[in-house]
Formats: structure tokens, sequence, C-alpha cells
């Protein structure tokens, strides 16, 4: 796969063949004080297909690389879809789909914030879209749909929103200190309560579109980018990195 993300002398992807994409560099790669741990973003050169669509792997481009594979079975594997979002590439995941990261992206307990560009299609079930394990990183994000709320769950103990499921392409920024989570959406601190169920022991090390070796609480819905870094962002960084996305890839 393109574990670099690099471009052959051909201007193509030295592995798929497709012309590999020069969209501009996020702005997580140049913010003071936060040290950028993986970025995932399914653009041309970033993505090894099996044939056109089917996904096998997904580079990290942060230079640490932790790529995110799936080498079992086709039917484990998500699809590529290169005019996803606003003409801009996306990967979908079916019920069961994920790619795995295998070793810890995260590894300390606090502060530390993750987040993406992603969307649920399906409110059926709790579904999880980056967990990055108990070997770490002790986050994940969970769309708490079965409860008409959105989630996010650190530590093994989950926080949730009130009244909503969101099932529009959005902005996620997760940020967890010392003590206390939180969660923005397109840039919007949201009210957290900490749910009365169980604390979920979350396991791993990292997985994008469900919570491996098992695949539980798998997405349904579409990836346009993930990330996580250390470092706790201040809400002028929280507005800038919102900011950035919605100019990249939400308009």
């Amino acid at each position: 796969m393109p574990v670099s993300g690099r471009v052959s002398s051909t201007g193509r992807s030295a592995t798929t063949g497709r012309v590999a994409s020069r969209s501009r560099q996020s702005i997580l790669f140049n913010l003071p004080g936060l040290t950028l741990r993986g970025y995932w973003i399914p653009n041309d050169g970033n993505v090894k297909t099996v044939g056109v669509t089917s996904v096998s792997g997904l580079a990290d481009i942060s230079g640490n690389a932790f790529h995110a594979v799936q080498s079992g079975s086709p039917s484990l594997r998500p699809t590529w879809n290169s005019t996803g979002l606003n003409g801009k590439p996306v990967i979908t995941f079916a019920s069961g789909q994920r790619l795995s990261i295998p070793v810890p992206v995260l590894t300390g307990t606090s502060n530390i914030a993750f987040g993406g560009v992603w969307k649920s299609t399906n409110n059926s079930a709790a579904r999880c879209i980056m967990n990055f394990g108990s070997a770490g990183g002790f986050a994940v994000t969970i769309h708490g749909a079965n409860t008409g709320r959105d989630e996010v769950v650190t530590k093994g103990v989950a926080f949730m929103t009130d009244g909503l499921a969101t099932t529009t392409m959005k902005s996620w920024i997760v940020t967890r200190d010392t003590t206390t989570t939180r969660l923005y959406l397109d840039g919007v601190e949201q009210a957290l309560t900490t749910s009365g169920s169980t604390p979920l022991a979350i396991s791993g090390p990292s997985d994008i579109g469900a919570i491996t070796p098992t695949g539980i609480f798998p997405w349904v819905g579409d990836f346009a980018e993930g990330w996580a870094l250390t470092g706790l962002p201040s809400a002028a960084q929280i507005a800038t990195i919102f900011a950035d996305a919605q100019a990249r890839l939400l308009t």
C-alpha cells in the first residue's frame, strides 16, 4: 500500500495508478504546542484499493506510519468514493467493514485530542468511527444513535450529548485533559452528560470503522478524514481546526 502517501514520478499513485490528490495541507501539521500523532485522509495517493474501490489500506500521512489496513476477507473492506463529499473523496463503511492500525496511536491518558469529518447513515445501533484502544489511548468515539444522542467515550466512561443523533457530515473534535472530556461538533462545544451505563471496556489497539478484533459497534457511513494528536488544543486552535476542515472538506 502507499504507506507514505508519496506519488511516483509519473504523477500517479505508486501502487494504485490513480492521479494523486494535491489538496491543501491541513492546519493540523502546524499547530504550536501540539504534536500530530496520526492523520488519515482518503485522497488518491493515500488509499490502496483492490480493484477500483475496495479499500485494503489507508496511509497515515503524519509521518508516524500508523497505517490502517484490512488484510482479511474482502467483505471487511470499505469502499472508496472519489467524489463522495462536495467532490472530494470519502471512504464508505457498511456494517462490519473496518480498517485496523496494529499499534496504539495515542499512548497517554490525558492531554489528548482526536477527531475528523464523518457522518453516520444508519442510526439503528451504537456506531464506532475511531477507536484508540485500551493499549494506550483510552479514547473512542461512539455515535450513540440507539439512545438518540451523540456520544464520546474516554477512559472507558461514556459521555453523551442530549437530543442529538448526527446523520449529516460534520467536523468532530474531542479533547481530554486530566479530568474533563469535551466534544465539539462543527466547532461548537456540546453539553455532555455521563451515561448511566456500565463503562465500556475499550479494546484495540486502534481502528477506523469499528472496534476490533470482534468488530463491535460497526460504523455505517462516510469517513472524510481522521486525526489524533497529543497536547490540549486551546479554544482558538479548536476554532482554527474547524475552520480549516470547513474550508477543505465541508464547502
